[in-house]
């Protein structure tokens, strides 16, 4: 098996609606919606297009050039509650928050 990451492009609309329907729910936030229309994923992807760089990196997961996952880390404004990351203020840690989803 050949695991790769790749930027995510608009062209990644269907596998991407089908991957976020198919996905066990299990152990996710309310954060995903279900179901996963079009126009979650072009809310998502215009997200991806406009924050790459700026606020995060987030790539799709592909085993054998099938899209499996997601993965990403993204800039967090965070609190002590929410315990996004373990570090001191200037050790290049905090407000990063890494995010990964399988199907």
């Amino acid at each position: 098996m050949t695991i790769t990451l790749h930027a995510w492009t608009p062209s990644d609309k269907p596998a991407l609606m089908a991957l976020c329907n198919a996905v066990d729910r299990t152990f996710l936030s309310d954060r995903l919606p279900y179901p996963y229309t079009e126009a979650d994923a072009d809310w998502w992807l215009g997200m991806v297009a406009e924050s790459e760089g700026k606020e995060g990196v987030w790539r799709s997961v592909c085993a054998d050039g099938d899209l499996v996952g997601s993965i990403s880390v993204e800039r967090k404004d965070c609190d002590e509650n929410e315990g996004c990351c373990e570090g001191r203020e200037g050790d290049g840690c905090e407000g990063v928050y890494a995010g990964l989803i399988f199907a």
